[in-house]
């Protein structure tokens, strides 16, 4: 559920916030707006998952990362340029844990003997083990909501009223999904505490409160503090949730597996408006996907070209960036289809 819930709510996020801007664009420049035909398709951002064929460990402290812009856009994110091993083959290292004590095994601390990374010299803390790679871009899509007022009303008869009422009909979807994905974790992570031997710390909000931590980091490098600010707030909004879940179990409404097999038929509707949870889903299950052959600028936007590669102490390759251009069509690698790795 972590990768899922990370990157879809991290879209929604971003979405949300260009919803809101252009919310109060329109509401200060009603008289000087564009024709009203033109707000029948919206801007939105979407994700594509492209899974690694070999996982890599790759460093994400503010001495190491880069902010990179969304093609189009305002939007930053980071790049994490520094690969400190790639193709990593650890076993134990779980892409739900943050931080992670297995990633201290990789051969760049000397299977544990160090807490520096012999690569970048960074703490261990800082290193994530990746297995695929997001690339956020924008596409215009169909603006539904004003479309449903057309049905009404001819393109004459609209106002920038209806233009504004659509993009905030848009913006309450995105809540709803949000608030979704929040109730579905805490239900599946008390499910999990509650039923596993194994599984006693709360994986969501430790990873949240890593997401706090990258971002802080991302602020000394040239990210939004609203980035932060945002993680602080759903994490305490999630721990509401989950605190509401322990409160009911007390009382003896438990979290059950016919819960858990709801959550599924949750996430079905949930992958109709949200296309990249089908990937990450097989992904987790270990199903075909397409993989990148390559982990050059994981996180990136998939369009920063890189020339030729390096060395370092760890005798593993590390992309050199180049100059970052942005295009609609990224420079891949090519790209094979090869059994997923369950995580």
């Amino acid at each position: 559920m972590v990768p899922i819930s990370a990157e879809t709510s991290k879209k929604i996020r971003m979405n949300k916030r260009a919803l809101e801007a252009e919310i109060q664009n329109l509401k200060f420049s009603r008289s000087r707006g564009r024709n009203v035909d033109e707000y029948l398709t919206i801007t939105e951002y979407y994700v594509e998952i492209e899974p690694l064929r070999m996982p890599s460990t790759v460093c994400a402290s503010k001495e190491c990362l880069e902010m990179v812009s969304v093609a189009g856009s305002n939007e930053l994110q980071p790049l994490y340029s520094r690969v400190c091993h790639e193709g990593c083959q650890l076993d134990d290292v779980h892409p739900d844990t943050y931080p992670n004590h297995a990633i201290r095994h990789c051969r760049v601390f000397d299977n544990g003997r160090t807490n520096s990374c012999r690569s970048c010299g960074c703490s261990w803390r800082n290193h994530v083990h990746v297995k695929y790679k997001q690339i956020y871009r924008q596409r215009q899509v169909k603006n539904s909501a004003l479309l449903e007022v057309l049905k009404r009303k001819s393109i004459h008869e609209m106002t920038m009223e209806d233009v504004i009422a659509s993009y905030e009909s848009q913006l309450r979807d995105l809540e709803r999904d949000e608030e979704a994905i929040k109730k579905m974790c805490a239900k599946f992570s008390t499910f999990l505490r509650n039923n596993s031997m194994k599984i006693k710390s709360d994986v969501y909000a430790e990873y949240l409160r890593h997401a706090v931590e990258m971002a802080e980091e991302e602020m000394l490098v040239g990210g939004s503090g609203e980035k932060a600010a945002e993680y602080e707030k759903y994490l305490r909004d999630y721990e509401n949730e989950v605190e509401l879940l322990q409160s009911a179990a007390s009382c003896g409404e438990v979290v059950t597996i016919e819960d858990i097999f709801e959550l599924k038929q949750e996430l079905a509707e949930l992958m109709k408006r949200h296309e990249e949870i089908e990937t990450l889903l097989n992904i987790a299950e270990g199903k075909h996907v397409q993989f990148s052959s390559a982990t050059k600028g994981i996180g990136s936007d998939a369009t920063t070209s890189y020339t030729g590669s390096q060395t370092n102490a760890a005798g593993s390759l590390t992309p050199r960036p180049s100059d970052t251009t942005y295009a609609l069509k990224p420079k891949y690698s090519t790209t094979h289809i090869y059994q997923a790795r369950r995580y």
